[in-house]
């Protein structure tokens, strides 16, 4: 960058306040080059003269630099402020207040005597300041201190290293700039200001752009790029002398032929460590220039940023709005104030008891939908309120919620007009039985109704209370209809047989349970997942089965045979004692009831039959409800 160049770039980051100070004339730029000489030979001067008061404040700048400062930047605070009390124990001392926080430094007695003396009641640091810039800032106050309350103005001039212009700035508005420091002093209230600025020193800036115009030097490759050539420049001037006195091999020959060897290879390190050091300058002068810009991006942020930004005090006061949060308030009707778009009680988030971390509020003002997103800070007590529109998105909610709740209420139809359906497809299935067999009525729906009433009375007790679900009974009802599917298949010949059967003509019949099962494994391969026809199917294969192992059609037994089939079967039975048959009379109750409490542990299950012998009068209920029509 040219000298000019960053002459310009000063006067556009500083926006006028130091540009006075910056000359571009070629008079201007050598003035001030002779004036940065003078500063620090005579800042050199003055830390010698006054080298007690340099022992005694440093301490104290060093611990501000490594330990206060880091604290407040973080904190995004940008001063502290450090007050001279009197302490009744020790005389004087240096306490401070920044970022909500007190602190006390021990050991400053001899400096907070030493700035009384001075005038210095009050300093006000800049938190991005460092040690060296502190007290270059006191040693030139000190030079020029008894001067600040002669009661006399001087002219106040820049480009001058004199004690009265530097008098003179420090009691103006603008301050005495040297040395990335502001230095401002108010007498009435004895208050000295040290603020930061963002500039280097004139002098190095003009070496660095003298040297790098003329001889690139200015750039770290060109010490890596001279260094073979340096120390080999080097090592043939000195080996020169070498070779005019190898003929005389003496004591000084040889410390010549040391330093021939020795000093280029000196030459050559300092120019890489001279090239690495230019690197990290460049490396730093280039985060410093990304961190101006980045500064000026975000400050430009609230003002162009098309969401209302809104900044609320520790009192709950408004200290900021940027123009979207003003004309969102003008965009509604009648008179709002910023308090309005607020959410309710957004002082809650300011102050002392602000509770910590982001957080999320609402606010609906006239059918529409703001968002805030809250961030307190703890450094000024304050929070930034960040809204957003979100009405079209409350909006569609409310719109895809309806949608759902229709959808939910035709699924609700559909799935009960589907159950319907089946249960319909299920009796008509069934009814191709009684169609073939007359004899049997209303046997399906009675069968049906008896298996669920067993289901519900056994479900009762342990471990049927977790298989017996809701689910399971009505699915077993769905199901039984379908156990004598099989009699399809039976020739009309033994079906309709108007007496009772032969051996050969009931093992024929017997095959009815394994014609149903093989009907219905079709269906469930084909469906290919898990349904009420695996109930049906078991129904259907095992409800012959008895539980000392005498049935039919695989002779199982217990606890072997299905708990779907166990039901059916005592159903079954029940239904078929109290239906008359061309072969035999139609029991009553009672005598069914006994019958099968016979054949308790050898035809039933002994649970069931317990929780038939309970629910008995709901079968008789049953039967009476479903009683086959007289012909």
């Amino acid at each position: 960058m040219k000298f000019l160049d960053f002459l310009d770039s000063r006067k556009k980051m500083l926006i006028g306040e130091k540009a006075a100070e910056v000359p571009c004339g070629a008079l201007g730029k050598a003035c001030q080059g002779v004036n940065s000489l003078v500063g620090m030979v005579t800042l050199l001067w003055l830390g010698l003269r006054f080298r007690k008061f340099v022992l005694t404040a440093r301490p104290l700048t060093l611990h501000l630099e490594n330990q206060i400062f880091p604290e407040l930047v973080a904190k995004r605070q940008r001063w502290l402020r450090l007050i001279l009390e009197t302490d009744p124990g020790a005389g004087s001392a240096v306490s401070g207040k920044g970022g909500g926080r007190s602190y006390r430094f021990p050991g400053t007695n001899d400096l907070a005597v030493l700035l009384k003396k001075m005038g210095i009641r009050e300093m006000r640091l800049n938190t991005s300041l460092d040690c060296d810039q502190i007290l270059k800032a006191l040693l030139l106050y000190r030079h020029v201190s008894d001067l600040l309350f002669a009661g006399a103005t001087y002219p106040c001039r820049c480009d001058s290293c004199k004690r009265k212009s530097m008098a003179g700035c420090m009691l103006g508005k603008e301050g005495l700039h040297r040395f990335c420091c502001d230095i401002r002093f108010s007498p009435d209230s004895g208050i000295l200001e040290l603020d930061y600025t963002y500039c280097e020193l004139i002098l190095s800036r003009m070496v660095k752009s003298y040297v790098t115009d003329r001889s690139g030097f200015g750039d770290h490759r060109m010490f890596f790029a001279k260094a073979p050539v340096v120390a080999g420049g080097a090592f043939l001037i000195l080996l020169v002398p070498f070779l005019f006195n190898s003929g005389e091999m003496n004591l000084i020959t040889f410390f010549w032929l040391g330093l021939t060897l020795v000093v280029p290879g000196f030459l050559w390190f300092v120019m890489y460590l001279l090239g690495s050091f230019f690197y990290e300058k460049e490396h730093d002068e280039l985060l410093k220039s990304e961190y101006v810009r980045q500064e000026q991006i975000l400050a430009r942020f609230p003002e162009t940023n098309p969401n209302p930004l809104v900044k609320v005090g520790e009192g709950g006061e408004v200290l900021y709005a940027n123009p979207a949060a003003l004309d969102l308030v003008d965009s509604f009707e009648g008179t709002l104030a910023l308090e309005d778009i607020l959410p309710r009680g957004f002082g809650d988030y300011v102050g002392r008891g602000a509770q910590t971390g982001r957080s999320m509020e609402e606010v609906v003002i006239d059918r529409r939908y703001l968002r805030y997103v809250i961030s307190p800070f703890a450094g000024d007590l304050s929070a930034i309120f960040a809204g957003s529109d979100i009405t079209d998105l409350r909006v569609t909610e409310k719109r895809l919620r309806h949608l759902n709740e229709h959808l939910e209420k035709l699924v609700d139809e559909r799935t009960v007009q589907l159950a319907e359906t089946q249960d319909a497809t299920i009796v008509a299935l069934a009814a191709l039985a009684e169609v073939r067999d007359p004899d049997t009525g209303a046997h399906i729906e009675r069968t049906r109704t008896y298996v669920k009433l067993l289901a519900e009375e056994l479900r009762k007790k342990e471990p049927y209370r977790e298989v017996l679900s809701d689910f399971m009974i009505k699915t077993l009802h769905n199901s039984a209809p379908l156990h004598d599917i099989g009699k399809v298949g039976i020739r009309d010949a033994i079906l309709l047989k108007p007496d009772r059967l032969t051996r050969g003509e009931f093992e024929i019949m017997k095959k009815h349970a394994e014609l149903g099962a093989q009907a219905l494994d079709v269906a469930v391969q084909r469906l290919g997942f898990h349904s009420f026809l695996d109930i049906a199917k078991e129904i259907a294969w095992f409800h012959h089965e008895k539980w000392d192992g005498s049935g039919y059609p695989e002779g199982l037994s217990g606890e072997d045979i299905p708990l779907s089939a166990r039901l059916m079967a005592l159903a079954d039975v029940y239904d078929a004692l109290l239906s008359a048959r061309v072969y035999k009379r139609a029991f009553s109750h009672e005598e069914a009831v006994a019958l099968i409490c016979a054949q308790r542990g050898k035809q039933f299950a002994p649970d069931i039959v317990d929780a038939f012998v309970t629910i008995k009068e709901s079968f008789v209920a049953t039967a009476e409800k479903f009683k086959d029509n007289e012909t």
